[in-house]
């Protein structure tokens, strides 16, 4: 904001700049990572999610930068945009019941695929008794 101001920007300015920044960021982590694993941009949606969901013009440019790529809100498949974190951990704990590796060591850097955390029974004289 300081930088926005020496240079007499305005708040919506600056705002403006670092959405457009955001979605050009992953237009370019589309390019890189997901269009060269795919035929035809017709293979593709985005499905936005978190706060970005809720901003128009993120996902206006969204849309403006991935041509042929269709640009969606999570709700369009049930999914509350709010509750990224949630899925997501729900999905890595069933990964980890299921006996499957929850990691992807291509994005991560790990040395291989790994089950992620522990489940832990609770067997039942461990649990307090019922009160009636």
């Amino acid at each position: 904001m300081a930088l926005g101001k020496t240079l007499n920007l305005s708040t919506e300015d600056l705002i403006a700049t670092v959405t457009d920044f955001t979605a050009a960021a992953v237009c370019a982590n589309y390019e890189q990572f997901i269009k060269p694993l795919i035929a035809s941009a017709d293979e593709v949606d985005l499905f936005v999610s978190g706060g970005g969901a809720k901003n128009n013009f993120l996902m206006r440019r969204l849309q403006e930068r991935l041509n042929g790529v269709e640009v969606y809100s999570a709700e369009k498949l049930g999914l509350n945009p709010d509750a990224k974190e949630a899925v997501c951990f729900a999905l890595l704990g069933y990964e980890t019941y299921r006996g499957r590796p929850g990691n992807v060591p291509s994005a991560t850097g790990a040395a291989k695929k790994v089950i992620l955390g522990k489940i832990c029974p609770v067997y039942q004289q461990h649990l307090p008794k019922a009160s009636t």
